[in-house]
């Protein structure tokens, strides 16, 4: 019998791992005893599971005696205001930094980094403002689950000052949370681990440099890069949501109070944000069906799309309380920190919602109240107000200014027990419909047929395929898959292999089109010769693997799809000049029906949206501390972007006919920023 893989064995969940409560060392030293296993991957994450379990365990005793000794005299409700505080202020910092022209004059904006940390790592800014949420996750859940069970703080036998105390924590919690990724990225996505210097406990832990991890680092770029792609054009979208109302702060301290105004009378920035809200929750929705959305559940007496409307009148608070937020950022005291604590009045901001949405006041507070973040499962980016316990909330500003939306619907869902089962019939319905319609105005498609989705039951087999378009003698064969958010190694992992699973499907269902071919030409009546030419490929909804190929099935999105009908040239550079878009550099991929027919396997294969690669990104290290000498420390090296000026980006080939604007070098030698 062979032996069984120790790493398969702990996927299966027939064993708890050292990050969770009930691990037991004896029994995890036996079912690797068990597998007798001697791939040497599953010996480095036996390994590397035994010094993980020191860590935590040495954490968790750190923390037991935290609160014993060192409690202050405070409560549940104040902890949870000074970590909300905390939070927020690290997000204020971030958002100086990026506003700063000094800092962001670099050709990538992804690259852009920050040090301002105890270990002077660079970080993206990116990394730093997902850190403002997800380091202080623990702290703010076990503080939300005291509360809510009603269990007070006690004062410790030797109380720390409260700044001194919440620093601790706070240093607890995030090395938690990085120990805890840094295992379920070794246990689900084969990061590597090694010792550098065992005796002092120093050990090194890789994102592997394969395919897989620069497609999900090229796919969250891209994605980045598209929810900031209306701003460009943003002044063309404002008028349409003038009538929206906000609530504007007026005065402060105890004269503060929120007034309803129409968007028309915001600021210019906050219009902006206000209408990019709109414009990304509109494609979010596009993603469920109309029963997911629009409709009320037996779990709540409420839609995801009135859930939306709160959630955005949330968002713009948010943003007024970024901008009012003490333009000095240092905080070394209680008070001072404080101030980066928004507390409103719950009452106040249910009677204020409900008349800025027309909508009911009970209706309104069970939607606040879903919004609360009430247990340790509740996601702070979903769930960003905080109870105070005085008839009150604190806002976490920083989840609230650029949450992701798509991402958020999708966790309402699940926290609201609706299966997302039935999402991939509708995102495929939806598909075939925006392509055909595209098509339609393609002024080169002379000679195709629309796309369809069709069973095939015939003598040789039965297959179900979800889109068939022809072009010409080419066809493009669809496998469609309905993603949800991948932003976990185990998510990604997962991710990864439905692609695979779609990628076989896919290449399964082109054999049966090849050997099928006369009769399916027939069963679809189109009017062509039978020397066609099949490309299969993946339709992924949330475009992750998009612009990199599995197992030689090329992996898309209904994005790049659908943009091949719609235009032939694709910008690489461009600048917003007085708030019109002026392309500087672009890909010509057609300008005939041959030349369309002739490029479309290449452009679905290395799609001309997509220039990132592997040469656009580097391997860079930060190193996390123990929480002692002789704690475990981690050299952590993962892929970034790499800062390239749009010159070098250009020399490093194209697969179509670039054309350029005049003078192009004198032009990009004007200007800091090109998207």
């Amino acid at each position: 019998m062979a032996n069984k893989n120790f790493r398969d064995t702990i996927r299966s969940n027939k064993i708890k791992t050292p990050s969770q409560r009930g691990f037991e060392l004896d029994r995890w030293n036996k079912a690797f005893e068990d597998c007798k296993s001697s791939d040497p991957n599953d010996v480095k994450l036996y390994e590397a599971s035994l010094a993980f379990h020191a860590t935590f365990s040495e954490l968790r005793t750190e923390l037991e005696l935290l609160y014993q000794k060192s409690t202050p005299n405070i409560t549940n409700s104040e902890l949870l205001k000074h970590y909300c505080a905390i939070s927020n202020r690290d997000r204020a910092v971030i958002e100086k930094y990026g506003k700063s022209s000094e800092n962001v004059k670099q050709r990538n904006i992804s690259s852009v980094t920050i040090d301002a940390n105890l270990m002077r790592n660079e970080l993206t800014l990116s990394e730093v403002a997902d850190g403002c949420v997800d380091m202080f996750q623990k702290a703010i859940s076990s503080c939300v689950e005291r509360f809510s069970q009603n269990k007070p703080l006690r004062m410790g036998s030797d109380p720390m000052d409260v700044m001194e105390f919440i620093h601790h924590e706070t240093q607890i919690s995030q090395l938690y949370s990085m120990y805890e990724y840094f295992w379920n990225a070794l246990l689900w996505e084969e990061y590597e681990f090694s010792w550098l210097n065992k005796a002092e406990q120093i050990a090194q832990i890789s994102q592997p440099d394969n395919q897989n991890q620069v497609a999900f680092e090229v796919s969250k770029l891209r994605k980045a890069r598209l929810s900031t792609g209306p701003i460009a054009h943003i002044d063309a979208f404002t008028h349409y949501f003038a009538d929206d109302n906000f609530l504007e702060i007026k005065g402060a301290g105890k004269k503060r109070e929120l007034k309803i105004c129409k968007i028309e009378n915001s600021t210019r920035q906050l219009a902006y944000t206000n209408a990019l809200f709109r414009i990304h929750s509109m494609e979010a929705i596009e993603h469920f069906p109309e029963s997911f959305v629009n409709v009320k559940s037996s779990a709540a007496p409420f839609s995801i799309i009135e859930v939306l409307d709160v959630f955005r009148i949330l968002m713009l608070l948010a943003n007024e309380f970024s901008e009012r937020f003490p333009k000095d950022d240092s905080a070394h005291s209680s008070k001072k920190l404080l101030q980066f604590c928004p507390v409103i009045s719950l009452n106040e901001l249910s009677l204020k919602i409900c008349k800025a949405l027309n909508q009911d006041f009970a209706l309104v507070l069970k939607i606040l109240n879903f919004l609360t973040h009430k247990k340790s499962k509740d996601d702070l980016w979903c769930h960003p107000l905080l109870r105070t316990g005085d008839g009150k909330v604190c806002l976490m500003v920083s989840a609230l200014l650029t949450p992701n939306i798509l991402r958020v619907i999708e966790h309402w869902l699940v926290s609201l027990n609706i299966a997302l089962d039935g999402k991939g019939y509708h995102y495929e319905g939806n598909l075939i419909s925006k392509i055909n319609e595209i098509a339609k105005s393609n002024r080169f498609l002379t000679d195709y047929n629309e796309g369809t989705s069709r069973r095939f039951k015939l003598a040789t087999g039965e297959e179900e395929i979800d889109f068939l378009m022809r072009i010409g003698n080419t066809v493009i064969l669809g496998e469609a898959k309905s993603i949800v958010t991948s932003d976990s190694p185990i998510s990604r992992h997962n991710t990864l292999q439905t692609l695979e699973h779609a990628a076989n499907q896919a290449r399964r269902k082109k054999a049966f089109v090849d050997s099928n071919i006369d009769q399916i030409i027939e069963i679809l009546k189109w009017k062509c010769d039978s020397k066609l030419e099949i490309i299969p490929i993946i339709i992924n909804s949330n475009k992750i693997y998009s612009g990199f190929s599995i197992f030689d099935v090329p992996v898309c999105d209904e994005a790049i799809l659908t943009a091949y009908f719609e235009k032939s040239e694709f910008p690489i550079f461009s600048v917003s000049e007085k708030g019109i878009v002026r392309h500087l550099v672009w890909d010509e991929v057609y300008k005939d029906l041959s030349e369309l027919q002739l490029n479309l396997g290449k452009y679905l294969a290395t799609p001309p949206q997509i220039r990132e690669n592997r040469n656009t990104l580097e391997f860079k290290s930060i190193r996390i501390p123990g929480i002692n000498a002789s704690s475990l420390k981690v050299v952590f090296s993962r892929l970034v972007p790499k800062d390239i000026s749009p010159i070098d980006r250009l020399k490093m080939g194209n697969s179509f006919r670039m054309r350029t604007v005049d003078d192009l070098e004198e032009i990009l030698k004007t200007i800091d920023v090109v998207f």
